[in-house]
């Protein structure tokens, strides 16, 4: 099989990968990783308390709700995500869903799923092929979970090439706080998943 060749990195200083527990954000990390970017460049956002993106099934997910922003802008949300950070909320997926595609077709080059997996695997063992793809891969370090992305946005009057994106977080501290915060990145790569 031929491979095109990949391109170099742009220079950057730092990277916010958005939705970076899903397959499409976990092979971000990893290409970035592999091209030769340090991990303290990347830091990774997943609303999720774990890798899988929306492979990751809650049969409790809860109704949804639409909160408006004072910027106007719309979130969706169910109770149990605005009252337990990292639950899951409404998603596609659903009790006893299998993949449409054949489990070759959803794997990374270098993971092949495990033996025996089914032709078409179940929405559990294509959270746990992601799961452990992202540790055996090291990338959960880089990743914050638990973490909702609120705003992302061209930073305002700068010149400084690594602040030309202004990103917006929400998520509960270790005492049980809410907190908002505020980072700069040079690239946002976003992924839905």
């Amino acid at each position: 099989m031929t491979i095109i060749p990949s391109t170099a990195l742009p220079p950057f200083s730092r990277v916010a990968i958005i939705g970076a527990g899903g397959a499409s954000g976990l092979a971000a990390i990893a290409q970035l990783l592999d091209k030769g970017a340090k991990p303290d460049q990347i830091v990774g956002y997943e609303a999720r308390d774990t890798a899988g993106g929306v492979w990751n099934y809650d049969e409790d997910a809860g109704q949804c709700n639409v909160t408006w922003a004072e910027d106007g802008s719309l979130a969706l949300r169910t109770e149990a995500e605005i009252y337990d950070a990292g639950r899951n909320g409404p998603n596609a997926i659903y009790d006893g869903l299998r993949t449409n595609l054949p489990q070759e077709c959803m794997t990374f080059r270098d993971t092949p799923h495990q033996k025996g997996t089914e032709t078409f695997p179940t929405y559990h063992q294509i959270a746990s092929y992601l799961q452990n793809y992202a540790k055996d891969k090291g990338l959960l370090s880089l990743i914050r979970f638990k973490t909702l992305v609120r705003q992302v946005h061209h930073t305002p009057d700068t010149t400084d090439t690594s602040k030309r994106w202004t990103v917006v977080v929400e998520y509960v501290d270790v005492k049980g706080k809410l907190v908002n915060d505020l980072q700069y990145f040079s690239h946002i790569s976003k992924w839905i998943s």
